[in-house]
């Protein structure tokens, strides 16, 4: 039997969400990947932190500009809460600031919109060799 490995889209926009859990499945249906996936979605932090209160997230894709918060602070609090969470972010803005912000909390990688499929592979990638789940 596989190990299941839950992943959270974190998204305001569904469409953005939709978008990446595709091109996740995609690249998640190689045979490289021995482990079953799950892929959750919210599309504010207060959601987010519920979906990781009840699910053990290993990845979680986080949006910078949301509704409710920054993805900024979700990450801060994943880092405090939920350690063994491992995070990228995904935004539209690569300001150095944003950029600097997140590599200082500790992410996985950095995902500009409009990302494409090489861009989540790595991500997905340095995921696996992290953690060989």
């Amino acid at each position: 039997m596989k190990k299941t490995v839950n992943f959270l889209i974190l998204d305001d926009v569904d469409a953005t969400r939709e978008l990446l859990r595709g091109l996740l499945t995609s690249v998640l249906a190689s045979p490289k990947y021995k482990f079953e996936v799950m892929i959750y979605q919210a599309a504010t932090a207060e959601q987010a932190m519920h979906l990781l209160k009840k699910h053990k997230i290993s990845l979680a894709f986080l949006d910078i500009e949301l509704p409710d918060d920054s993805g900024l602070n979700v990450l801060r609090n994943i880092k405090n809460d939920f350690p063994d969470t491992h995070s990228v972010m995904v935004s539209g803005s690569s300001s150095k600031k944003n950029v600097l912000a997140a590599l200082e909390v500790g992410i996985l990688g950095f995902i500009l919109k409009p990302f494409n499929r090489v861009r989540v592979e790595e991500a997905v990638e340095n995921f696996y060799k992290k953690t060989k789940p």
